[in-house]
């Protein structure tokens, strides 16, 4: 009887170790690449021969750590594609160079203490979307990186610091996450001189200074959707000098800094906000608004000023759109009307004493395209004066709204003012 108690007391703690662990083999015996169609259970298991395969994949399962014991089979793997396994902490080898890792729980990425000397990490492609990567510093061991993918994720603060010393960075994107600060080094300033595509998209950001970032090879920026109303230190898109594509729709953008920063854009492809998102403010296809001066009493003053400018920007905008349609039909009118004094000229019925001569008609002619440049470049003065005024009637609301909000600042100096005299006279006396 205690024989059989400890022989089921046995088989119990090896059915219980049995189920943290377990032997996982490659569906191909030869292949390069080892796919495991499925991990069970979630804890460490036990993974086969690796020393011929260059790649591992697990197709699904759970696996909550990939810790530094467990790698130690890997040491001849380059790419590991780790996806949708509620992985919490992978540990980074020196020797992999791709890792696909999105659709976790990845909070930590570890790698070996750096008391000694860190090795040189080899990799170079990191996709962590979609997973609770918060910590952006522990990305700086990792300066061969060429991909970065961190979108929707959980980081709240980016700092740029650690991505410095990446040389060979070619795309960063960051999109979807909850990031209301970006922290830039301030020397040396921000260099990533292979970067083409940047990816800020879909956050928090109410302010960023990208005015000492130097992005020689940046084509592609993604800014959308976030709470920007400008970019501190940057005046134009000019110092990205070879930007072909921007995405800035989905901010607060003020029209003033906008019309100044797209002024000299003619060669970007800029998203553009969808009409029915727009109010009447719009710059180049990109929603903006008016900046607003702060409550009180005084925000009133030019209300009906505001309300009037704005209504004849509309009538001017419609004028724009109607005038080319106008011409078009007076011009044909014109040409029609001109053919037909031809037409009767050239008839049987035209008396033999005044013959209409090829001379006639080619003056006719002359005379008709004639008209019909004086049309077009009237068509182009009045487009550009259109143009001219709509830009006079922004400035003169950004004037109005700034002349405004100092009156405000003066008035509240003014009682803070009369305040301490008070003050001061009551203890006087």
């Amino acid at each position: 009887m205690y024989t059989f108690v400890l022989l089921c007391t046995a088989v119990g703690i090896a059915a219980a170790a049995g189920s943290s662990t377990g032997t996982v083999a490659c569906a191909s015996e030869r292949s390069k690449v080892c796919l495991v169609k499925s991990l069970n259970g979630g804890g460490a298991p036990e993974w086969p021969d690796l020393s011929i395969r260059t790649q591992l994949q697990v197709a699904s399962g759970h696996l909550k750590m990939l810790s530094r014991p467990m790698t130690d089979r890997m040491q001849k793997l380059r790419t590991l594609q780790l996806e949708g396994l509620k992985l919490e902490s992978v540990f980074v080898r020196a020797n992999f160079e791709e890792l696909r890792l999105s659709g976790n729980a990845i909070v930590n990425l570890t790698t070996d203490p750096q008391d000694i000397s860190p090795p040189p990490y080899r990799l170079k492609v990191l996709d962590l979307r979609s997973n609770r990567f918060a910590n952006v510093s522990q990305l700086a061991p990792f300066r061969k990186l060429v991909e970065l993918l961190l979108d929707g994720n959980a980081i709240s603060v980016l700092e740029m610091g650690p991505f410095q010393g990446m040389t060979g960075l070619r795309r960063l994107s960051v999109a979807g996450n909850r990031i209301g600060r970006v922290v830039s080094t301030l020397s040396p300033p921000l260099v990533l001189g292979e970067l083409v595509h940047l990816s800020l998209a879909s956050n928090r950001l109410q302010e960023l200074d990208m005015g000492t970032w130097q992005l020689p090879s940046l084509e592609n920026l993604q800014l959308n959707d976030n709470q920007l109303t400008e970019l501190a230190g940057l005046r134009n898109f000019d110092q990205f000098v070879s930007l072909a594509r921007l995405n800035l729709v989905g901010n607060r953008w003020s029209c003033p800094w906008l019309t100044g920063a797209l002024a000299d854009a003619a060669t970007i492809v800029l998203e553009r906000s969808p009409p029915a998102e727009c109010s009447i403010e719009q710059v180049a296809g990109v929603c903006c608004q008016f900046p607003t001066a702060p409550s009180g009493s005084a925000e009133q003053l030019f209300v009906p000023e505001t309300r009037i400018a704005r209504e004849k920007l509309r009538k001017i905008e419609a004028l724009q759109e109607k005038l080319p349609g106008e011409w078009d039909l007076l011009l044909k009118q014109f040409e029609a009307k001109l053919q037909d004094q031809l037409n009767k000229a050239l008839s049987v019925e035209t008396p033999a004493s005044a013959p209409v001569t090829l001379e006639d008609v080619e003056k006719l002619r002359g005379e008709l395209n004639t008209l019909v440049e004086h049309a077009t470049e009237l068509e182009d003065a009045m487009t550009q004066n259109v143009q001219n005024e709509k830009r006079l009637l922004h400035f003169i609301i950004d004037m109005k709204n700034r002349l405004l909000s100092q009156a405000i600042e003066m008035d509240a100096l003014v009682a803070s003012l009369s305040s301490d005299w008070i003050e001061l006279t009551r203890r006087f006396n």
